[in-house]
């Protein structure tokens, strides 16, 4: 019999990505799954897209999320595991990273909304549990199609100051 006062085991990476059904995303990094693509459809400037799409997607050390833009509003939410740094880096040249996770006094959020073209990629800055699972929920729904993965030369000539984060997630 278990005893009551001890505290859970810890989830391990593959038990998450077995427990959630989860696959590879390739070239990205991480893993997927969709969990819903709405029914209706709506016209864009790249043709007929889903209203909307969702999926877990989980981030382990090993398998951080290289910088990459999509033509859709992308909104992330942190489920559970180590927090997750996202960089965002705009047109303009600005950057800025947002933590993702459940600690609001460190400044961390659970929720984060990336506007369409931002650069973007995340990574575990402290590896405790060994990963990152986030839901994203795209607007229009995401298709492949809408996926770009950014050149690492052109990323370390126009954001300089981020040159860490690119040569870690390029």
């Amino acid at each position: 019999m278990e005893n009551p006062d001890s505290a859970p085991t810890p989830l391990t990476p593959e038990e998450v990505i077995r427990a959630l059904n989860l696959e590879a995303l390739e070239p990205e990094g991480g893993y997927f799954r969709r969990i819903f693509e709405s029914k209706e459809f709506i016209q864009t400037d790249r043709g007929e897209r889903r209203i909307g799409t969702s999926i877990y997607y989980l981030v382990t050390p090993e398998s951080p999320s290289k910088f990459h833009a999509v033509k859709c509003t992308e909104i992330y939410h942190y489920y559970l595991g180590d927090p997750l740094t996202l960089v965002l880096l705009a047109q303009d040249g600005g950057t800025r990273r947002v933590i993702l996770g459940p600690d609001l006094r460190e400044g961390q959020v659970p929720v984060r909304v990336i506007e369409p073209g931002v650069i973007q990629g995340s990574f575990i800055e402290r590896p405790e549990s060994g990963f990152s699972l986030v839901g994203a929920t795209c607007f229009p729904g995401f298709e492949f199609a809408d996926f770009t993965l950014v050149d690492r030369a052109l990323l370390l000539a126009r954001y300089p100051g981020e040159k860490d984060a690119i040569e870690r997630l390029g």
